[in-house]
């Protein structure tokens, strides 16, 4: 299984996946983001420490700079760089791997129709 890799963290947060509303139809771009939204949710919970949301969450919904994240959270702000990129490739990963299922569900279904 070859993936590209995709940053799914800025593709979120650029709005890309805002644009979908989940309660009409069953288009295939839809539910493949639907789930995407709703598998992200669940990674922020369960796989990224507090410090690795914290730093994310500032960065990204917040528009902090490293370096004010830094100063905020008394850290340096290469930990901030590192806790950043752990994150991301944390999310990155896992939804790779959630909208590689999603996909070939979506295109099991399409055959049947």
């Amino acid at each position: 299984m070859v993936m590209a890799m995709t940053d799914f963290i800025e593709s979120y947060m650029c709005g890309v996946w805002e644009n979908i509303d989940s309660d009409i139809g069953f288009d295939e771009r839809r539910i493949l983001l639907n789930s995407m939204r709703q598998t992200l949710k669940l990674i922020i919970e369960n796989e990224l420490s507090g410090r690795q949301y914290e730093c994310l969450n500032m960065f990204y919904n917040e528009g902090m700079s490293q370096e004010s994240i830094a100063k905020a959270l008394h850290i340096s702000q290469p930990t901030v760089s590192r806790h950043i990129a752990t994150a991301k490739s944390t999310i990155n990963r896992t939804l790779g791997y959630c909208y590689y299922a999603v996909d070939k569900a979506n295109n099991q279904w399409l055959k049947l129709f």
